[in-house]
């Protein structure tokens, strides 16, 4: 059996050579959200970004997902306060949405 270390250490390598950012990210409502994300993306270059436990809804993700600047996106909706998943994706990556859990 791995501990902890190894996993995280295994996660870590995957993702920095997938280029996959993912972040638990509350904070997506808030007007610097966007110039913030953008720091990161510019220092990192990933592929894709997953935001997880975006905590908002309706036509705030729309221009949330638009501050970031990446050309796709496939969103969960949050439900109240609770919940929500973005992934986001460059041109050059292809994505496929197989099942949507609501």
């Amino acid at each position: 059996m791995m501990d902890f270390s190894k996993v995280c250490l295994i996660l870590f390598m995957f993702f920095t050579m997938s280029r996959i950012f993912c972040m638990e990210c509350q904070g997506v409502g808030h007007p610097n959200f966007g110039r913030i994300m953008n720091e990161y993306l510019r220092k990192l270059n990933p592929q894709v970004v997953v935001l997880m436990e975006t905590q908002i809804s309706g036509s705030k993700i729309d221009k949330a997902i638009r501050s970031i600047g990446l050309p796709y996106s496939h969103q969960l909706e949050a439900v109240g306060f609770l919940g929500g998943i973005w992934i986001l994706w460059k041109h050059n990556i292809h994505v496929k949405v197989m099942i949507n859990h609501m």
